[in-house]
């Protein structure tokens, strides 16, 4: 395979059309902007929020809960199911790498 480009102070340049090129900005992280900063830190803030007004709750629950075992297989299955399903249900939808532009090694 011949790789088309151009290296500068220890930079690749590939062509745009090589599946190099392609391969790499698809593995290049986004930039953080300050909104998306801001809209983590107040989902992370509710999580935390949730989460100790649960722990307040179960302080104050008046009985101990016992655990039965078909509850504790309920939450350790059904949302692994519903999370595969979904996933089953998208699966066409994802479109397909074209055939030309794989890598070839």
């Amino acid at each position: 395979m011949q790789i088309s480009g151009v290296v500068q102070a220890g930079k690749a340049s590939a062509a745009p059309r090589s599946p190099i090129h392609h391969h790499r900005s698809a593995l290049r992280p986004k930039r953080l902007t300050a909104i998306k900063a801001v809209e983590i830190l107040r989902v992370w803030a509710v999580a935390l929020l949730l989460s100790g007004l649960m722990v307040a709750a179960g302080h104050r629950w008046p009985a101990p809960l016992t655990p039965t075992p078909a509850a504790i297989w309920a939450l350790l299955l059904v949302p692994p199911l519903l999370m595969g399903f979904w996933i089953a249900r998208r699966w066409g939808r994802i479109q397909q790498a074209d055939p030309s532009e794989a890598r070839s090694e």
